[in-house]
């Protein structure tokens, strides 16, 4: 997908996608390129992702559900701005609405299945998340890089880190060049 607007999805309840009560605008279930687009203005979270690859560069997701769930998927994300998070102020707090929430388990193969060292990762690179009313990245088990990332404005955590509780296979979250501001935690 190159330079596509999309608007007013995700909301199908029939097909709400775990973390949170809504449905993708994009549900990608094998391999998404998404270039120079915007999902905005939409009840749905932008993308919904299971064992999946994608690479998003400058993209606007604002005023969604969720800027995204992505579980066991292999990542790329270059230039893009989560903003306004969640669509509407009245569901504000209703839900779990996250900038992003990458979601692995060691039982999913995220130690086998990836390019980079035989780990599949999560890669934030050069993005904004700015204002919304959970957490800007909420990291669950999955290996995270945040590279040059500007946080701002999250009502809970700027990077919320969770699932360490497998000592064999713990995720590796690396954070460089992060600024993170205005925020209850920056990082947890």
């Amino acid at each position: 997908m190159n330079f596509v607007f999309l608007t007013h999805g995700g909301g199908d309840l029939k097909h709400k996608f775990y973390h949170s009560d809504s449905a993708g605008v994009v549900h990608v279930k094998g391999s998404l390129e998404f270039v120079g687009g915007a999902v905005v203005d939409a009840p749905g979270k932008a993308w919904a992702a299971e064992k999946a690859t994608m690479w998003v560069k400058d993209a606007l997701v604002s005023r969604v559900d969720t800027g995204g769930e992505l579980h066991a998927t292999e990542v790329v994300m270059e230039g893009v701005h989560v903003v306004e998070i969640p669509a509407r102020e009245e569901v504000a707090g209703e839900d779990d609405n996250d900038g992003i929430y990458l979601r692995d388990k060691p039982e999913w193969g995220r130690d086998t299945g990836g390019k980079d060292g035989g780990k599949r990762w999560a890669v934030l690179r050069d993005c904004v998340f700015m204002q919304g009313w959970d957490d800007g990245i909420d990291q669950n088990a999955a290996n995270v890089k945040l590279e040059r990332v500007w946080i701002r404005g999250w009502k809970h955590e700027g990077v919320a880190t969770s699932g360490f509780e497998s000592p064999e296979a713990p995720p590796h979250v690396s954070i460089n060049g992060v600024v993170i501001s205005d925020v209850e935690q920056a990082i947890e």
